[in-house]
């Protein structure tokens, strides 16, 4: 099969690791397709959609590997990816650019959770500086409400006296100008990454991890925040890890952990692959914080993490993921 790898193109000059990691990510996606047996060729995508359509149209894929996070820095552009694949009628894979728009949106995925009965931490949504934050039992977290790979979030993101949160909002504003304000109650606790792989009866739970904070010294929030995810410096990179191995009286508590990943696959219409965040608190109640309908693929993330544990190869996982495109039909001529 003859497949375009598109992803976010890279400005001149980019720094940011969480940016920079879509082209380790294209690359090695391209490698696992050809040596599935496919051809591949990389294809960036930023503004200059015409440009893009061009070289598409001379290469004529029959399948487009789409790995598009954002679109010339701004996250919340990055479902228009899939949109734009759907609209000239090539396949793509990942999820359809409905599930991206509704996982993008933590509010809006948190209120489809709730309205679902999937249990998630109270929130409240903040567009303007106001106390309706007020209404969420504390502690709180902030996080910017469109962003991913937790940008702007961190230790500090936690706050537990309420006097504070009207500063924390405003320096989330100020840094996040055109997004809400996402305040959440801070469930404090253990975190787990739920993975997903498409088979032929829908999706294959891959073994969960737990996230762990090693060495923590007491007061430190437990946060799987940028500088855990993408400064290898920092403290919190170098202490935080993941296991696969637990105890034999926790069976129960992981079997309903794959169960709530399988509803929210199912709820949110996802292809492909994607990955679930959840925390349990001290009672062993399990909250879904966000569902990633396009986690990274890089040999050192999460995802290719449960894959390998799986004993799943790279090869093979791009098959599966290839076999479970979003198809919309061609436009007439």
């Amino acid at each position: 099969m003859k497949v375009a790898v598109a992803h976010n193109a890279i400005a001149e000059g980019e720094k940011d690791e969480a940016t920079l990691d879509v082209i380790e990510q294209a690359d090695h996606v391209a490698a696992s397709l050809r040596a599935a047996g496919h051809a591949a060729r990389l294809f960036p995508l930023d503004r200059d959609v015409a440009k893009t359509l061009r070289k598409l149209k001379l290469y004529r894929p029959e399948c487009i590997f789409n790995l598009v996070e954002s679109v010339e820095g701004h996250a919340v552009l990055h479902p228009c990816a899939a949109a734009l694949w759907e609209l000239i009628g090539v396949p793509h894979t990942g999820s359809p650019s409905w599930a991206l728009d509704h996982t993008t949106d933590k509010a809006l995925a948190k209120t489809l959770l709730a309205d679902a009965g999937i249990a998630t931490a109270e929130w409240a949504i903040c567009r303007q500086m106001s106390d309706s934050w007020r209404r969420v039992p504390g502690p709180w977290i902030l996080k910017p409400a469109m962003e991913d790979a937790s940008i702007g979030i961190d230790e500090d993101s936690v706050v537990r006296d309420p006097a504070a949160v009207p500063g924390k909002l405003l320096a989330l504003k100020s840094r996040f100008p055109n997004q809400a304000v996402l305040v959440e109650r801070f469930v404090d606790g253990r975190e787990f990454n739920i993975s997903l792989l498409a088979d032929e009866r829908g999706a294959q739970v891959l073994p969960p991890a737990e996230m762990t904070f090693m060495d923590y010294p007491p007061g430190k929030e437990r946060v799987l925040g940028y500088r855990a995810k993408w400064e290898p410096t920092a403290f919190e990179y170098e202490h935080t890890g993941r296991r696969f191995d637990f105890p034999p009286d926790e069976s129960g508590l992981i079997e309903q952990m794959k169960q709530i990943a399988k509803r929210c696959w199912a709820l949110f219409d996802l292809h492909g692959y994607a990955r679930v965040d959840m925390r349990v608190d001290a009672d062993s109640r399990i909250f879904v914080l966000e569902i990633n309908a396009n986690p990274c693929l890089t040999p050192d993330a999460g995802f290719a993490a449960a894959v390998a544990r799986a004993g799943i190869s790279p090869a093979q996982m791009v098959q599966r993921i290839l076999e479970d495109t979003v198809c919309v039909p061609p436009l007439p001529r």
